[in-house]
């Protein structure tokens, strides 16, 4: 498996369709179809406001880590905050998503200079385990209602 940082591109968010199909079936349980708007992903990762961080195995993107980066709007901190985070079931052993969320925040500190990661999960699908085993500790809850 091959960890890396890569920028936001056209062609790259074409590779990532076939994950995001597996993302929405998996993890969507708001009932809205899982549609991004591509070209300010694009965009804001030219402005350096968010970060990309992949998973490859044999050159085929099989995961992903995306970082929205921007100051805290109530305190003095660089904040990092997860977007979507996804590795592709048939890739989920040994340490892959430990060590696509380690890469993250190393580059994240190093090439952003963040101060803080804010990592979500969903409620049916938790990833608190691996977040609290990594150092992180459980700030708040999140609740949705669709209107």
């Amino acid at each position: 498996m091959k960890y890396q940082k890569e920028k936001v591109t056209m062609d790259l968010v074409h590779e990532i369709f076939p994950l995001l199909d597996e993302h929405e079936k998996e993890l969507n349980v708001s009932g809205a179809p899982l549609d991004p708007l591509y070209s300010r992903y694009v965009k804001a990762d030219r402005l350096k406001a968010l970060a990309m961080y992949t998973v490859r195995d044999e050159g085929e993107l099989v995961g992903y880590a995306i970082y929205w980066l921007q100051r805290h709007p109530h305190y003095d901190l660089k904040v990092a905050y997860q977007d979507i985070l996804f590795i592709r079931k048939d890739c989920r052993k040994g340490r892959v998503g430990i060590k696509l969320i380690k890469l993250s925040e190393k580059l994240l500190k190093k090439d952003h200079k963040c101060d803080m990661v804010l990592q979500h999960t969903k409620h049916h699908k938790s990833l608190s385990s691996l977040f609290e085993y990594l150092g992180y500790v459980e700030m708040e809850k999140v609740y949705s209602k669709k209107l």
